[in-house]
């Protein structure tokens, strides 16, 4: 079984990643790589290479305080006495 694959990719594009990878390391093919981003493979790697932070999906929210931010904050907070 080759990992990632074809669904993975799938996963990791709605994500907002930049899939190149997955054809570079053999998981997917440039037509696959096509099907997913509805553009040819090299097309959206220009400029783009190593840059693998995820924009902001349709289930996130922005501008607001995640529960793992909070978690964070909650964790730092000085502890009174």
């Amino acid at each position: 079984m080759n990992f990632p694959t074809y669904a993975d990719a799938q996963v990791y594009y709605q994500w907002g990643f930049d899939i190149s990878f997955c054809v570079e390391g053999g998981a997917i093919t440039p037509d696959q790589y096509k099907e997913i981003t509805g553009k040819d493979y090299g097309e959206e790697t220009k400029g783009t290479a190593g840059d693998a932070t995820p924009s902001a999906g349709p289930s996130e929210s922005t501008g607001s305080t995640t529960e793992s931010e909070q978690v964070k904050k909650d964790e730092t907070a000085p502890v009174g006495e």
